[in-house]
């Protein structure tokens, strides 16, 4: 479950989303978690990249106690070391923002969390056209190595064939392509809209439901991942 609050001050992108991490956002995730919620994605200091005044210390500890008490009610939690930037707005990731991989091994330790999300050259967002962003895999590897955890690739979207293929070749489990999905959906609604503009509601969700799960399907054999899940018919 991705909990999230509407940021309260501009951020570096119009209508940027801010994970809770305060109080409150304790207190809503632990409601949630009572009311049977399963996975906790992500879990991390917003701050850590910008404020200084936030370290790997505290992030450490915020995430750990909630990462325990997620696994009292039987829920998993995703962490995350390291910062990305947005495309929009050209804020993209920057080599500083990077997942150091001692400290990424530092914080899975010490943590307790399931699986472990890196920042190694992604941004969130949609890339402008023809811009592809170069991953770092050495990186990835070494991160790999030191933790031996279930690594988690946030703005994969436009990414490419070759890194996600690369990724998952080198220790990427888990790959977040938010952006694409909802591109898909976008782009059924306007295709099919203007195919037939009297289209009933009903009709348009389901034809857009179809978009989207061609989309879904080709991120999971482009990843290696079609027919691993045996519970699915």
């Amino acid at each position: 479950t991705r909990i999230w609050q509407r940021a309260k001050k501009p951020q570096t992108r119009k209508g940027a989303r801010t994970p809770i991490y305060n109080n409150q956002w304790k207190k809503v995730i632990k409601s949630f978690l009572k009311h049977n919620f399963k996975q906790i994605d992500k879990i991390s200091l917003f701050d850590y990249c910008e404020n200084k005044n936030h370290n790997l210390e505290d992030n450490i500890k915020m995430t750990k106690e909630i990462a325990d008490y997620a696994h009292r009610h039987g829920a998993s939690v995703e962490g995350e070391i390291g910062c990305l930037g947005a495309s929009e707005g050209g804020e993209f990731t920057q080599d500083t923002m990077y997942t150091d991989p001692e400290q990424a091994k530092i914080f899975y330790d010490r943590t307790n969390i399931d699986a472990l999300a890196i920042s190694i050259g992604t941004s969130h967002g949609n890339y402008p056209e023809g811009m592809v962003p170069e991953f770092d895999i050495e990186r990835l590897k070494e991160i790999k190595r030191l933790t031996k955890a279930p690594l988690v690739l946030h703005g994969g979207s436009g990414s490419g064939e070759k890194n996600i293929i690369n990724s998952v070749k080198n220790g990427i489990n888990k790959i977040n392509v938010g952006c694409d999905f909802m591109n898909a959906n976008r782009d059924a609604v306007a295709k099919y809209l203007n195919e037939n503009p009297d289209i009933n509601y009903f009709d348009l969700i389901h034809s857009t439901e179809k978009e989207s799960i061609e989309l879904v399907r080709y991120y999971i054999g482009l990843s290696g991942s079609k027919g691993k899940n045996k519970n699915l018919k």
